[in-house]
């Protein structure tokens, strides 16, 4: 299968492109300096895409992002970032509270990101979402 090739994709093929774009949300996050905790964080209510850390300077302590990652073969309708819904972000939020309770995390700060992959571009563009959320799932 070609990302970013033909019109209509079956479920195998949304699934194989979710895979590649959070791969390439990893890539990139490695590069600009940032530590993969975990990815594919899943429970029966739900997934996080990714889990990610980076140092704060000076003594500022560590940064916890938790990264959704959406991915889309075709962008000229609406960004990626608008298929996160608010139901969504409240998921996403309730599954990184229940992850930073059980890893005793304490002193870091966190936030909520989302990387957006659109396959229709030629390398595959990605843009960084810093802060997208809060922890009530509203957008910033």
């Amino acid at each position: 299968m070609s990302i970013g090739s033909g019109d209509w994709i079956d479920r195998d093929d949304c699934e194989q492109l979710g895979l590649a774009g959070e791969d390439l949300a990893r890539r990139y996050l490695e590069r600009n300096g940032w530590s993969i905790e975990a990815h594919n964080v899943r429970s029966r209510h739900g997934e996080l895409d990714l889990v990610a850390c980076k140092e704060l300077p000076g003594d500022q302590g560590v940064l916890v992002a938790f990264v959704e990652v959406k991915s889309r073969r075709r962008c000229d309708r609406f960004s990626p970032a608008l298929a996160v819904s608010y139901r969504k972000r409240r998921t996403i939020a309730r599954l990184a509270h229940r992850y930073i309770c059980q890893r005793r995390r304490t002193g870091a700060r966190y936030r909520f990101d989302v990387i957006t992959v659109d396959f229709s571009k030629r390398p595959a563009a990605i843009q960084h979402i810093e802060g997208a959320f809060d922890a009530q799932g509203n957008t910033c």
